[in-house]
């Protein structure tokens, strides 16, 4: 849930739901970026990958497409 300032009013907005509206600012939306040579599908690959940085579990969770493979 995050306030939005329209028209002079604040209005609140959800987006636990990609179909729904606002649900482009969901962790879970289909918004994919690069960072640290990975390209992730969307912030929550990366916000869970984030979990096992420096582990043997790292690779197996992270799931991300290889910047070389997306090009």
């Amino acid at each position: 849930m995050k306030l939005l300032y329209l028209g002079g009013t604040y209005m609140t907005i959800y987006f636990y739901k990609i179909d729904d509206d606002y649900g482009c600012f969901s962790n879970f939306s289909k918004h994919g970026f690069e960072l640290g040579n990975k390209y992730w599908m969307t912030s929550e690959h990366y916000f869970q990958a984030q979990k096992f940085v420096g582990t043997e579990y790292e690779e197996q969770v992270s799931p991300f497409l290889d910047r070389e493979f997306v090009r």
